[in-house]
């Protein structure tokens, strides 16, 4: 575990969520103690339980604090007469950044992601306060593109086929190192797998004609 935050933070419940982040991030829920996040907060037992109450208020205030801080990453305004296809790029554009660009917060999105990957104590917070805005952004998108007559659960299985290419993209990193080598790996930028992954979905329904050419821009 790194050196303890004492210096960073103003507040002693600022360092306990910022240490609490950290643990649970590397460890998860279970396995992430209690003695550990004390021990980089720099407090005592009883700090956290004056501020939080316990184990597990500590941690879904962690979450929450999360997602909460992320918040201004939702791409839910453009330009007035921004083409469907413009936004679905700037959405998805933004989850590539969001999943693979230089994070000001690591642990913000490695909690999320480990939450996501291990459903655990707060899933149904993170879904409801994070995931569902970005899910229904994308649905309207998709659903601007798509014949009107397309069922809801279609267009959320392409949600979620759109999202999966992301979090691939995000987990499969050392694999894709090893595949293609440092070079060609370094070359896929998030805006490249942005436009590749906009374009798959664009031919996929029908509002491009093909895929592989240079240009992405439909």
């Amino acid at each position: 575990m790194s050196t303890p935050i004492r210096h960073t933070m103003d507040s002693t419940k600022d360092r306990i969520l910022e240490a609490a982040g950290n643990v649970f991030a590397q460890k998860g829920f279970e396995a992430g103690t209690v003695r550990e996040i004390c021990q980089l907060a720099d407090v005592n037992l009883a700090a956290i339980n004056y501020h939080f109450g316990d184990k597990r208020r500590l941690y879904l205030a962690a979450i929450s604090h999360a997602y909460s801080s992320r918040q201004d990453e939702l791409v839910a305004e453009w330009p007035a007469g921004t083409r469907a296809e413009d936004r679905l790029r700037g959405w998805v554009g933004a989850m590539m950044e969001r999943l693979l660009g230089e994070d000001r917060q690591p642990w913000h999105m490695q909690l999320m992601m480990r939450e996501v990957a291990s459903p655990d104590v707060a899933c149904e917070a993170l879904v409801k306060e994070y995931i569902r805005p970005h899910f229904e952004i994308l649905a309207g998108i998709l659903k601007e593109l798509l014949p009107p007559d397309v069922p809801e659960e279609r267009a959320a299985m392409l949600v979620f086929s759109l999202v999966g290419q992301g979090l691939f993209y995000r987990f499969a990193q050392p694999i894709m190192r090893l595949l293609l080598g440092e070079q060609a790996y370094g070359a896929l930028s998030p805006q490249v797998l942005a436009d590749h992954v906009t374009a798959l979905m664009l031919a996929a329904i029908g509002a491009r004609p093909h895929v592989g050419t240079e240009e992405c821009v439909p």
